[in-house]
């Protein structure tokens, strides 16, 4: 892929529902994870979860940050 940011957010569980995993897999490399502005969204604990369950590490803004992204 070329070095850019594809990312989801809000509505993804309502859109994709079951299949968020295919997002990742189809080269989604962020997301926001846990509550949004004025919805909630998924557990956060869930969305860690289904990334680690694809063989991901996931990573912090902050982290991404500390490495020049």
């Amino acid at each position: 892929m070329p070095a850019c940011g594809i990312r989801t957010a809000g509505g993804r569980e309502y859109n994709l529902g079951d299949l968020q995993a295919l997002a990742l897999m189809s080269g989604i490399n962020g997301m926001l994870i846990g509550g949004y502005l004025t919805t909630g969204g998924r557990q956060y604990a869930d969305d860690v979860k289904m990334v680690r369950d694809l063989g991901l590490t996931p990573l912090s803004a902050r982290s991404r940050a500390a490495q020049g992204e």
